[in-house]
């Protein structure tokens, strides 16, 4: 499989889990969202760049769906 294929493949899955996170909960914050995202080592154990990495990741896929409005403010 190519890398291109695999990076489309990784972001499609991750969609889709932000997808779900946003139908199962009602106006969850950004981080309850990312939670239900299967990231290395869970989102609880993240701190500093890697916690604002995972979190922008999750904000960029709740906005490729259109769904960005859904989150609210912490």
């Amino acid at each position: 499989m190519s890398r291109a294929r695999v990076l489309i493949d990784h972001r499609d899955e991750r969609t889709r889990h932000v997808a779900d996170a946003l139908d199962a909960l009602d106006r969850p914050t950004l981080f309850e969202v990312a939670s239900r995202v299967p990231f290395s080592g869970g989102i609880e154990s993240m701190s500093g760049f890697l916690l604002a990495s995972a979190l922008s990741q999750t904000a960029f896929h709740a906005d490729l769906l259109g769904r960005a409005e859904e989150i609210r403010g912490a």
